[in-house]
Parts: structure tokens; sequence; C-alpha cells
């Protein structure tokens, strides 16, 4: 509303100082000017250059050093014409003028000069043209193991907001998909966002997301064995421990286990040995080795049961 006064008021000067002011042909020193203001252009929440040109309306030449008077967005600047009759002022806070076209919007006046030569008071106004504000869309980085879902809603943050917006100004929020599906095997993955929608934004998505595709733990373990001293070792075998993805098992896994000990042959002596197992690899699962024991006892020793 301030800023409607304003400009009526700027305006009723203009009228004022055009009205009691003679007009061309009364003196020989007497420069009827025309004053124009250029379009300008601006992004929502941003600022605005204006600038006005004050000409000679005989010779059309810029008339240099006189003052003019702007008005824009209910905020008052002056500025002094330069060689080529431009005046020209910069950063003026658009605050919340919507995106769109504003027609007329700029206003400046110059109020004339009163001397041997008189400069003819006169006013112009110019077109705004305030465009949608980018809305910087940013993928947060997701991971999740092999054989999962992916979130159900891929997280994003917003930036770029203009002083005093939130997310409450969106007319539709965003989402954001990646192309990792449950089956997808380790490796990273694109998230791209799209969606938003708001009367003075535009979204910008080209900040990168990615969605991490990690391997399931799995532990190899050997079972551990006893024998008998002066005997071979039956086979040494071992257990998967962990979490099968997607209904799979070991046949997911690339080579051949093969677990070894040097206590599994006849001529071992008594005592605890190490079994451990090598062979296998997979892109899919992070596989761990553990140890076992096999452990070698006397045939004699009372009471032990073999197992």
């Amino acid at each position: 509303m301030g800023g409607r006064i304003r400009a009526t008021l700027f305006m009723m000067l203009v009228l004022a100082a055009a009205l009691f002011l003679p007009h061309s042909g009364h003196a020989s020193g007497w420069v009827t000017t025309i004053l124009s203001v250029d379009t300008a252009t601006a992004v929502y929440g941003g600022t605005v250059s204006v600038r006005a040109t004050l000409t000679d309306a005989d010779t059309g030449a810029g008339i240099p050093g006189k003052l003019i008077s702007f008005l824009v967005n209910g905020q008052f600047r002056q500025a002094v014409t330069n060689a080529a009759g431009v005046a020209e002022i910069g950063n003026l806070a658009l605050g919340r003028v919507a995106a769109g076209a504003h027609p007329g919007t700029l206003l400046a006046r110059f109020d004339g000069v009163y001397g041997a030569t008189v400069y003819e008071a006169s006013s112009g106004a110019g077109d705004l043209q305030v465009a949608k504000r980018p809305l910087r869309v940013i993928p947060e980085a997701v991971s999740r193991q092999y054989g999962d879902e992916n979130p159900a809603a891929l997280p994003y943050r917003l930036e770029n907001f203009a002083s005093g917006d939130d997310e409450r100004v969106l007319a539709a929020r965003p989402s954001c998909t990646t192309t990792a599906t449950r089956v997808s095997s380790v490796g990273a993955y694109p998230i791209t966002c799209d969606g938003l929608a708001a009367d003075n934004y535009e979204g910008d998505y080209s900040a990168p997301g990615v969605l991490t595709v990690t391997p399931a733990p799995m532990t190899i373990r050997p079972h551990d064995q006893v024998k008998p001293l002066g005997q071979t070792a039956g086979p040494l075998t071992a257990t998967y421990i962990g979490t099968w993805k997607l209904g799979e098992g070991p046949w997911a896994l690339s080579g051949t286990l093969k677990c070894g000990s040097a206590g599994a042959s006849r001529w071992a002596g008594a005592g605890a040995y190490l079994i451990t197992c090598t062979g296998q690899s997979s892109t899919n699962y992070a596989l761990k080795y553990a140890e076992g024991t096999l452990q070698v006892v006397p045939t004699a020793a009372p009471g032990l049961l073999l197992r």
C-alpha cells in the first residue's frame, strides 16, 4: 500500500511540473526533453537495475549532468545522467514482486532546470519482467545393501529460497527416483528429481545424486572337527553365516570353496590346528573367512567322544 501511495505522489509531482512550466517556443534557450526508461529483467526475490535516458526532443542527443529521480517498488533513488544522457541505479530489492510481466512499473522523472537555458520537465515508465527463481533440488546420497528395497522416498533438500520463503510456497513438491532396483548388483546408480511446481520458482535439477548398493555381509566359517591321532581327517566343510538375498545360496558365489588344515594329515601330532577356507569370491556379498579348529587327540584318551 505504501508503495502505491509513493508512486501516486511521484506522478502528481510530474504532472504538476508539466502544468506550471512554460512550454517550448517561449524562449530561445528552451529544450524539450524526453525521458525514456529501459525494460528491465530480474529474478524473483532478487534485485534489479534500472536505466533511464534523457534526450533533447529536437536533436535526439543525450543530455548530461541532470538529476533523474526513480521510484521502483516503493524505493526512491536518484542518479545523474552521464555524457550520453543515461542515469542508472542498481541493486534495488524486488522483495516479493511476483514472477511475470509488470508493465509501466519502473518510474522515472526529470524535474527540469530553469536558467539561461530551460530544460523542460519530463517523465517516463518502463516495464519490469521478473523471471521465476531457480530452486535447487539436491538429492541426498543414499546407500542400501544388495537385495534390499530402495527407500520408499528418496530424500532431497531445497536451496535458494528467497528471503522469507520456504516449502509452503510450493504448489507441488519434487520427487526423486533411481535406476537401481532390488536386483541391481553392487555399484553406484544415479538419482534424478522432477515435479517441483510453484508460482515464483522453477526446479533446478542439475545437482547429481547417487544411490550406492553395498555388498551384503557373509561369513564363511569351517566346522570344528576332532580326529584321532594317526588317522586322516574327514572332509573339511564350512557353513555360511549371513542372509542370502533374493533367494540365493552358495551357488551365487564364484569359485570353489576349499578348506584345509595342517592337522588333517594322519601324521599330525596331537593338538589343536586351525582350519581355514578360501577359493570363493563375490561382487554382491562381502565375504569374510573365519577360522575353525581341528583337534587331534590320542586314541587312548579315556572318555573321549569322536565327532
